[in-house]
């Protein structure tokens, strides 16, 4: 059976080692000074080598032909039974699977009390070692305190705070450090040219970016594009097809759309992830991810954005442009804004619903932008600020005056017979037909009610003015009366109402309910206005 990348050259001496510095000549000079303690403690993120040090440090204490004072020969017998996973004496436990008491007894404590059968030194591995529950760590505990002669616990660990303290302090601890893009893109290279396969460096970089620091994620990568090089070449192209698509450009688009505040552009990004069927929870969690990279670079903690994402200079240099015409004060504001909108987004019956809240308060305010002109790039948005109420408002009527709606002129069709009851039992064919043309126009659909269809003039009641706005728009608005005027057999022109339907559309039986608090802080809050 053929072995994948990460398999065939696992490094099988310290010199092969990627990054660790500070690991690998502690434990060189142990090795070499003959003084090995009972007990290690390797912890650090995953795919980073604390398996591949572990295995190391078994195969070079039991070595009986050792070089430099600590490389193991790979030759000697104790070696080469350690590399073909037969030396008995060398035992790898996977925690996860051995959590209970009785496990840790049997498997661990009664065979530590058994002489080394073959080589020098008994060596357990215990990999994922914060999975054992509590009575194993203390069955566990005494035997870590006073280990029996020749024998060498390591323990490895993603989340070494789980593990009791009583565990840690009687290990000699080690923190393992993600390499950095330039090591890992060496060992890229490194592993292409033995391999007789051409690896630019750009590439090698972008791969070794997109994996994060993480060994085990850039050889898989690697090995993937291997399979694909048919012509002894990896090529961008090629890179592309194996890695996902990477959300650097996406984030920064959005960014971009943000501090221009144009709102109409914000929208259409949304409605864009939504019709691309894009995961709006991790899509956020990613940009927030994304909001603090800029933060940490804005107060001079990350020299580099170039380090963390997959984007050419010419791109670079646009996003630190806009990032300058911003304060710190609005990037912590953008950020905290999107906190609560990811916490939003998991229970709100429109999946889009609170990313497109956040656009319209980002964008509608003067907050998150230090230029004069505040204007916003559509200009279809009135941007003058509405004149102070002459009287005294209840909450209702102020909510009903922001969104008060423009007059917008409609076609009648004085023959058409079609009745509210008729629609409304279609509707679920005119949203399944509407999404056939636009995916996003159909979720709108889902949400607006049928106020009346007077001489050919249907007329769908919304609660929020954006939604109106997306009905109505040019390109938008003769593709949804296409689509009615199919299903229903007679054509129809669409009108939008928001606020109460009865008072705007008499010829309807449908009414809206008053405007709990919440629905007037949502519209406020929406559209800039006040309660009075």
């Amino acid at each position: 059976m053929s072995r994948t990348i990460s398999q065939k050259y696992r490094p099988k001496n310290w010199k092969d080692l990627i990054g660790q510095n500070h690991i690998k000549v502690t434990l060189e000079n142990e090795i070499s000074a003959g003084k090995i303690a009972p007990a290690y403690l390797f912890c650090g993120p995953r795919g980073i080598g604390k398996t591949t040090i572990a295995r190391l440090m078994a195969k070079s204490i039991n070595c009986t032909d050792i070089q430099d004072k600590h490389e193991p020969c790979n030759k000697c017998e104790s070696c080469l039974a350690q590399m073909e996973n037969r030396a008995l004496d060398v035992i790898e436990i996977d925690a996860a699977s051995h959590t209970g008491v009785d496990n840790v007894r049997e498997n661990i404590i009664n065979n530590a009390r058994v002489a080394p059968s073959s080589l020098k030194n008994k060596v357990f591995i215990i990999d994922e070692v914060h999975m054992l529950s509590i009575s194993a760590f203390n069955a566990l505990l005494k035997t870590l305190e006073e280990p029996p002669k020749n024998t060498v616990f390591i323990l490895a660990t993603t989340e070494v705070h789980k593990l009791p303290a009583t565990i840690i302090s009687r290990c000699q601890r080690f923190d393992f450090k993600r390499p950095g893009v330039e090591e890992l893109a060496d060992r890229l290279m490194q592993i292409t040219a033995n391999e007789k396969i051409k690896l630019d460096k750009s590439i090698a970089e972008s791969m070794a970016r997109f994996s994060e620091g993480h060994i085990r994620d850039a050889e898989s990568l690697l090995s993937q594009a291997v399979s694909l090089a048919e012509n002894g070449e990896i090529t961008q192209e090629l890179v592309d097809l194996v890695l996902p698509r990477s959300d650097a450009n996406l984030f920064i688009e959005f960014f971009i759309t943000l501090v221009d505040k144009n709102i109409t552009g914000g929208f259409a990004f949304v409605n864009k992830l939504v019709e691309e069927g894009v995961d709006l929870t991790e899509f956020l969690k990613a940009y927030i991810d994304f909001l603090r990279k800029l933060m940490l670079y804005k107060i001079g903690q990350e020299a580099d954005i170039m380090l963390h994402f997959d984007f050419d200079k010419e791109t670079k240099k646009a996003l630190v442009a806009k990032l300058k015409l911003i304060s710190l004060k609005q990037v912590q504001k953008m950020i905290e804004l999107f906190i609560e909108k990811f916490q939003e987004i998991k229970y709100s019956s429109i999946p889009q619903l609170p990313l497109e809240l956040a656009v319209v308060e980002l964008c509608s305010t003067d907050e998150n932008s230090n230029n004069d002109n505040n204007t916003p790039n559509n200009p279809s948005i009135n941007t003058e600020p509405e004149p102070e109420p002459q009287e005294k408002q209840t909450p209702t009527e102020a909510v009903k005056s922001e969104v008060k709606e423009e007059k917008i002129e409609v076609v009648t069709n004085k023959d058409c017979k079609l009745s509210v009851e008729k629609i409304q039992d279609n509707w679920k064919a005119i949203i399944k037909a509407t999404r056939k043309e636009n995916h996003a126009l159909a979720l709108t659909l889902k949400i607006g009610e049928v106020v009346g269809c007077v001489n050919g003039v249907l007329t769908i009641g919304f609660k929020y003015r954006f939604y109106q706005d997306r009905v109505m728009d040019a390109k938008n608005k003769p593709v949804l009366e296409k689509v009615f005027t199919e299903v229903l057999g007679d054509r129809i022109c669409i009108d939008c109402v928001i606020g109460n339907y009865e008072v705007t559309q008499k010829a309807s039986s449908v009414k809206l309910e008053e405007p709990n608090n919440e629905v007037v802080d949502m519209a406020v809050k929406a559209f800039g206005g006040k309660v009075v």
